[in-house]
């Protein structure tokens, strides 16, 4: 039976360097297989000399460069897109070193949300509770959570299989499982040429939910994880009122 092609509107791809190079160039490879269909991929990135700039990509056709910083470019897309049906046939990729976008974000784009309603909300970042099932837990600078069930160190472009090659063994963890009653969570899921994504319907489902528990006079603390099946990002903040 012939393979139809993964249809998505635009992919969203954080950074035009050497990581979000090779995602580009692994989609259009997909693109070119008949493994995918799209309309545009967005490269974002302050930097107008970036490596993506440099190469051939740009022009591939289907891909085009945003110059924006990432926060800002997410948190004004999660504003203007929250009832867009269209959206969501969008895909967001990440970097490997930047998870904690999605949180950032969120706190930028709910802040200035309520300040539209005139609410005036608020928020205080703060470090996680670290009573986690994860066994490593490494506390980043920006306040946020580092969480992997790796003890070892991973290749960058693992795509998490169910056997995993540092154990040469079967995986029995799911780092979803492990923190969805811990906080919100968005996973990365591997889908074709070893690029990972993250639906924005998920995204924008993820920020409503938020606005919704932020009308709550007795929502105190958000929490979102950024993850995929073994690695993750936990950013907490306490609203301040």
């Amino acid at each position: 039976m012939k393979r139809l092609p993964w249809k998505v509107r635009d992919f969203h791809v954080v950074g035009g360097g050497c990581f979000g190079s090779h995602y580009v160039r692994q989609l259009l490879k997909a693109r070119d297989y008949n493994h995918l269909e799209f309309r545009n991929i967005k490269v974002i990135d302050h930097n107008p000399h970036c490596a993506l700039t440099r190469s051939d990509l740009l022009q591939a056709g289907q891909v085009s460069l945003v110059l924006a910083d990432w926060e800002d470019y997410l948190s004004d897309f999660l504003q203007k897109n929250l009832n867009q049906s269209e959206t969501a046939l969008d895909h967001w990729v990440p970097s490997p070193l930047s998870p904690h976008l999605l949180f950032l974000a969120f706190l930028r784009a709910a802040k200035l949300s309520f300040e539209i309603l005139d609410l005036g909300k608020s928020f205080k970042n703060k470090g996680p509770e670290i009573h986690l099932a994860p066994p490593v837990k490494i506390p980043l600078a920006s306040g946020s959570l580092a969480l992997s069930f790796a003890k070892w160190k991973c290749p960058v472009h693992c795509i998490e299989p169910k056997f995993c090659p540092g154990i040469e063994d079967f995986r029995d963890w799911e780092m979803a499982l492990a923190l969805k009653k811990e906080s919100q969570v968005l996973v990365c899921r591997h889908r074709l040429q070893g690029v990972g994504t993250i639906a924005m319907a998920e995204i924008l489902e993820e920020f409503q939910n938020l606005l919704k528990s932020l009308e709550d006079p007795q929502y105190q603390i958000f929490k979102l994880a950024t993850l995929s099946t073994c690695h993750g990002v936990l950013g907490e903040a306490r609203l301040l009122r």
